[in-house]
Order: C-alpha cells, then structure tokens, then sequence
C-alpha cells in the first residue's frame, strides 16, 4: 500500500505507539488516497468548525467519503451547538444531518481528556486493527473543517499500545442524536440562476402582514452608491409587506469604489453612514441608525443578513432570519445568480 510505503520510506519520530514517522508533504488528495480501500474513518478534533466557519473542500472530502460507501466516526471535544443561530453552522448541519439519520456518519462528544494522552491521539486512523493507517499532528489543532489536515503531520500504524489509548478515548464519548443536527433541516431555500425573477413576496411570505419590532440589515457593500438604490428598494417593498417596522438599522463598511475616470474612491464611514441613513428617512422609517466599519477592519465581515424580529396578530415572537449568498444587490438583480436561506427561531 502507498502510505505503508511512506512508512518503510522513513525514520519513527517517536518510539512506542505508533511507530510514526514524519510525512513530508501532508494534503487531504494525499489523504484521501490512502484511506480508499478504508470501510470506515475516525476523526478526532477539537471541534466541528471554527469562528469563521468552515472549509468547502473539508466539507466535500466528508461528504465524498460517504457517498462511496464508508462509515465516519467523529471524536469532538468541545460541545456542540444543538440550535446554532450562524449561517455557516446551520449550512453545515444541513449537509450533515440525512447522513446522521442514515447511520452513516456518527458524531460523538468526547469527555475530557488529560492534556499528555490527547497529544498521543491520532487526529486520522481507519480502524482499532493491527497496522490500520494513523495520522497525527498536534492536538488540539484547528477545527475540523478547517482542515482535516496540516502540517506538521505523521503517519504511523495502529498497535498495541495506539489501540488502548484510542480505545480508552473513543469508549467514552457519547453519542450525539441525529436531532441534534435536524435545525438545518428546516432553513428555507431559494436559488435563483441568472435571467430568473425574483418574486420576493414568496420569498418573504413567512413574516407577510406581521409586525415588525426591528429589522437588522448586514451587508458590507449595501452602502456603496450603486447599492443603496436596491436596498432603497428592498425596503419599499418590505414596507409594504409587512404591517409595521418598528426601527431598522444597517451594518455595511467603507469600500473602494472604481470612478468613471478609473480611480479608487473611498466614502469615509461618516458619508456612508449618512447616506444610509437617508435611504432609511426616505423609506419613511423613523427609527434607524447605520453602522459603518472602517476598510481595513472588517476582514471578519462577511454576513449578508437580514433579521426581523417579528410578532403576528396573536402575540408570538419570532425572528426570521434570512441569509443572502450574495448580499441585496445580487437578490434584486436579475442578471446575478445567488441563493437565500431562510431559518426561524422561537422567541
């Protein structure tokens, strides 16, 4: 096999369990390939996905391995969110969840696991059986999904002494309940390709005659001067969809803008803010604010959201909250494709 071959190729780095050796140039295609005649996969992390989300290809070579056929066992330490309110966490449990439910893919809680043995923990191993593919590299490193691989990395081959270690570790974690992902499962979806119409009023009919307490608006470009004429015009039609907004308030950033002479401008944060706040004064909202980040600082700004707290004729509260791929301006343009996700929480 390829990766015993790696093995034969080089030197332990550590003796005892294991038997590691290092691998020079660790890749998750490099990964994948030793792992094809695998039934079934292992995978310890610290957690599911980071802070900024998660990773496409992570996410494709999950859901590859298992459209062939394996079993995945993943090993987290830090509990899950059962009711994630982000975008990226709800996405990520959408693509998850039928795998859960189907017995594919299981997800367990590890418990807590003293700081030496956690570091002579494989973060990759393919089975509990003699000479089973090991991979490590150290713990706790990034999140799952943020790379299932990174160097620096080892492969070694399961024994002995791996095999109570893991075993002692994988015993223990509990087993999360295919529910526990199921909040994906309920996100509306809309795609719409380039040339099609946008009938916002379906896309929007689950807050349609509700009143509206606050509607919070985040996107980075809707400030831009080309784009406050489509949130101008999200924002009529809102008005007339709904029975009242109470207050709406912006989140957008300064950016550079290409002038017809070819040269960069950039709006200061206060010109932004102004005229978005205009945009609000002329959709007959009275109470609103914009909030503008400064270019530079808003490299973790990437939310394009709209939230509407929202109560209907017999006094219950909800928040939709709807996630624009492409922000207002491709929603509103017919000659964009994007895609909106609709996700309702209880107040």
């Amino acid at each position: 096999m390829a990766w015993l071959k790696a093995l034969l190729d080089g030197r332990s780095t550590v003796e005892g369990p294991g038997n590691y050796v290092p691998w020079p140039k660790p890749s998750l295609s490099g990964l994948a390939e030793r792992l094809a005649t695998s039934t079934s996969i292992s995978i310890i992390a610290t957690s599911l996905s980071g802070a900024s989300g998660y990773r496409e290809a992570e996410l494709n070579q999950l859901l590859t391995w298992l459209q062939s056929g394996k079993e995945l066992r993943l090993y987290l330490a830090n509990k899950l969110v059962q009711h994630p309110a982000d975008y990226q966490t709800l996405m990520l449990y959408r693509h998850l969840y039928p795998w859960m439910q189907a017995g594919k893919l299981r997800v367990h809680a590890l418990q807590e696991l003293d700081g030496r043995i956690a570091g002579q923990l494989p973060r990759v191993f393919a089975s509990l059986d003699d000479g089973a593919m090991l991979l490590r590299q150290a713990f706790p490193v990034q999140a799952l999904l943020d790379g299932i691989v990174s160097a620096p990395a080892e492969l070694g081959a399961m024994d002995a002494g791996t095999r109570v270690l893991v075993a002692a570790a994988v015993s223990a974690a509990v087993l999360y309940p295919p529910e526990y992902f199921a909040e994906g499962q309920k996100m509306g979806m809309w795609e719409f390709g380039v040339g099609a119409p946008r009938p916002l009023a379906e896309v929007f009919a689950a807050i349609k005659g509700q009143h509206v307490k606050s509607l919070t608006i985040r996107d980075p470009y809707c400030g831009t001067e080309r784009n406050r004429q489509r949130l101008k015009q999200l924002l009529a039609f809102l008005k007339g969809h709904v029975a009242d907004i109470g207050r709406a308030d912006v989140y957008c950033s300064e950016v550079k803008e290409r002038q017809r002479d070819g040269t960069d401008y950039v709006a200061n944060r206060l010109e932004v803010a102004y005229q978005v706040e205009r945009v609000l004064d002329e959709a007959g909202l009275e109470k609103g604010e914009a909030f503008v980040k400064e270019l530079g600082r808003n490299r973790t700004f990437h939310d394009r959201e709209l939230t509407f707290d929202a109560v209907d004729d017999s006094g219950c509260g909800t928040v939709h909250r709807y996630f624009l791929t492409g922000g207002i301006d491709y929603l509103l343009d017919q000659g964009s494709d994007t895609r909106v996700f609709h996700a309702v929480a209880g107040k």
